[in-house]
């Protein structure tokens, strides 16, 4: 009795970060999520010999490519592909020094999705959520019902 039926919104940060992406892309009543620091993302850089995002399930091996049936059953499970085909509004944050989520990973992530986002930049944090973050992901959050109102 608490839903409106019309806004729904979730967030996470790191894995639950990449549960939200996911949430959002199976549950298409979902209309905005937050991911900070996500995981699952680009799983398969190590093929064009970029790092790959939590947890590295196919890590770059010295002349040695990742076995191909594990990259194609890896890229169902990439963030990356779930944003390709999401209409939720998402608010993303990537700390330049996390050597968990790698920044690298989630901006490819970032640039997958085609709906209405935002990124926060850390450059001064690791695997971590800063307080501007939080607070500017809470913001996005509110413009997003405060829009669906208008609608």
């Amino acid at each position: 009795p608490e839903w409106d039926g019309k806004r729904l919104f979730i967030r996470g940060s790191s894995q639950g970060g990449a549960q939200a992406i996911a949430g959002a892309y199976l549950d298409q009543q979902v209309t905005g999520f937050i991911a900070t620091v996500p995981g699952f993302c680009d799983h398969t850089a190590a093929l064009i010999h970029r790092v790959p995002g939590w947890p590295n399930l196919a890590p770059l091996e010295k002349n040695s490519p990742p076995d191909p049936k594990i990259i194609e059953c890896l890229r169902y499970y990439d963030s990356v592909n779930f944003l390709k085909n999401t209409k939720a509004e998402g608010f993303f944050a990537a700390s330049f020094l996390d050597t968990v989520c790698k920044p690298t990973s989630i901006y490819v992530a970032y640039n997958a999705h085609q709906a209405n986002h935002a990124m926060i930049h850390q450059p001064y944090s690791a695997h971590a959520n800063l307080d501007e973050t939080i607070t500017k992901s809470y913001e996005f959050m509110w413009e997003h019902f405060n829009n669906f109102k208008k609608k």
